[in-house]
């Protein structure tokens, strides 16, 4: 009896050490990670942030009336566990990035950002997690969102009748299993992000146009769309999108009914005459663009012209209308109204152009004349330089090209210029490097960046697709011509 005592006092004994080295070990892999767990409800404002990474188990919902701030560096990971997990903003998301330095939402998987979470197998894949879902508010600044869209027409990111003043700017959305972003019943604005690698369409809009919410159309400009499955944009409603100096790179395409997809609308000023230029990727039942002027932003536009549009087109195409009637010293404010062979009319944003003051003198004749002239009628003083108001790369001409082309471009602020040509695989081709150049208008033949169809080794192109790329700095822009032989 007392060896059987004994025995079994020794094995309790063994099995306490045991119970205990296992709980030391455990506390000890906890510890060698710092991540944040998180799951369930948020009900009063919280911030996440900076610079830490929250582990997300179980769905996550914001309250109604709630706030949740991301700030920098910040990165959120989700369970790769089904049923896959998401989050839900009934009230308001605030995800602030800086430039460097990402908010990032992705799957458990991803080592590349954050900490390691454990059990992680360092392969994400697209569909690892669900989605976030905002039926409130949200505002999306530097930020990316990559590796969900699991189940059936799920994306990265659904606006789902959210409120007024969502966006989703200088941010990345890629690699989901379905839409990149899903937009119903709303109008949120994406101004300089990447939609990409997303394995159905980039961004799939729908929606009854009747509802409240959709007062305007969803605004997408200045955007980069790449290598998206079927379409980079699918506009699902009878409204026309507004997607002004976008980027499209194959693979992908454009749908929508009733659809005009504007890719620049600029005006420039050249000899006491405005000069409206613009480019669409495509258009579906366009009869044509109306062109309104106003003096003043808000104040009644007088329609001065109509340009006929394509029909139907499934190529990039330029348009050019100008107004000769314009005085010195006047502000004008230009839109289009597109209008479908249905009669369905949509506009776009007013762009403004203002004629700087001069005096009207009658030119003289002979040199002694203009040195005889009082000095503030000298024509050196006739007419003061108009600068153009920002940084533009337009459309090159003759485009497709065979093979030399012109690359117009205009410049705010004196810059280094350099343009790069990038063939369809996006390999670098050729490098123009334009030097030191002041600010101004660079359209026509003389003042444009040449291009005479070589490559760095002195090769002419083959025929295809290529992308031209300007960069000033802090500045740069793409777009997109065509070689033909």
């Amino acid at each position: 009896m007392t060896n059987t005592l004994v025995k079994s006092t020794k094995m309790l004994n063994k099995l306490l050490i045991v119970l205990v080295g296992l709980s030391f070990l455990a506390m000890a892999s906890d510890a060698a990670y710092s991540y944040i767990t998180v799951s369930g409800n948020i009900l009063s404002d919280t911030t996440w942030g900076p610079n830490q990474t929250y582990y997300v188990t179980g769905n996550i919902t914001v309250a109604a009336g709630v706030t949740l701030t991301i700030e920098e560096g910040t990165v959120v990971k989700f369970t790769t566990l089904k049923p896959r997990k998401k989050i839900i903003v009934l009230g308001t998301l605030d995800v602030n990035g800086v430039d460097g330095n990402n908010v990032i939402f992705t799957s458990m998987d991803d080592d590349s950002c954050g900490e390691i979470i454990q059990g992680s197998d360092g392969i994400p894949e697209p569909g690892d997690w669900q989605k976030i879902q905002v039926d409130g508010t949200a505002q999306f600044d530097w930020c990316i969102i990559r590796y969900g869209g699991e189940g059936k027409e799920n994306p990265n990111l659904l606006f789902n009748g959210s409120g007024p003043g969502s966006f989703f700017n200088n941010s990345i959305c890629e690699y989901s299993a379905c839409y990149g972003v899903y937009i119903r019943n709303c109008s949120p604005t994406f101004r300089g992000s990447t939609i990409a690698h997303n394995s159905s369409y980039g961004v799939y809009i729908t929606g009854n146009s009747a509802n409240p919410d959709f007062g305007h159309n969803p605004d997408l400009g200045n955007n980069t769309f790449q290598d998206n499955g079927q379409y980079h944009l699918y506009n699902d409603t009878s409204n026309t999108i507004m997607a002004i100096g976008n980027t499209w790179i194959p693979p992908g395409g454009i749908y929508g009914p009733t659809m005009v997809v504007f890719s620049s609308f600029a005006a420039v000023i050249e000899d006491d005459k405005v000069i409206l230029t613009w480019r669409t990727e495509s258009e579906v039942d366009n009869a044509g663009f109306a062109v309104y002027r106003s003096e003043s932003k808000d104040s009644t536009y007088t329609k001065i012209g109509f340009v006929p549009g394509a029909e139907d087109s499934e190529t990039s195409r330029d348009y050019q209308f100008t107004d000769e009637h314009v005085e010195p010293g006047h502000t004008y404010y230009y839109y289009l109204e597109g209008i479908a062979l249905s009669g369905k009319r949509t506009k776009t944003d007013a762009i403004q152009i203002t004629l700087t003051e001069k005096l009207r003198s009658r030119k003289p004749k002979l040199l002694s004349d203009v040195q005889n002239l009082p000095t503030q009628t000298k024509p050196s003083n006739l007419k003061r330089e108009i600068l153009p108001k920002q940084n533009s790369l337009l459309a090159n001409y003759p485009n497709p090209s065979n093979p030399e082309t012109w690359f117009p471009y205009s410049l705010a602020k004196a810059a280094d210029v350099t343009i790069r040509i990038y063939n369809i695989q996006g390999h670098l081709v050729r490098t123009l490097y334009l030097g030191h150049q002041p600010a101004g208008f660079y359209l026509s033949k003389d003042k444009a960046a040449y291009w005479d169809g070589l490559d760095d080794t002195g090769e002419r192109v083959s025929s295809g697709v290529y992308f031209y790329c300007l960069s000033t700095g802090k500045f740069s822009a793409v777009r997109k011509m065509v070689i033909l032989k």
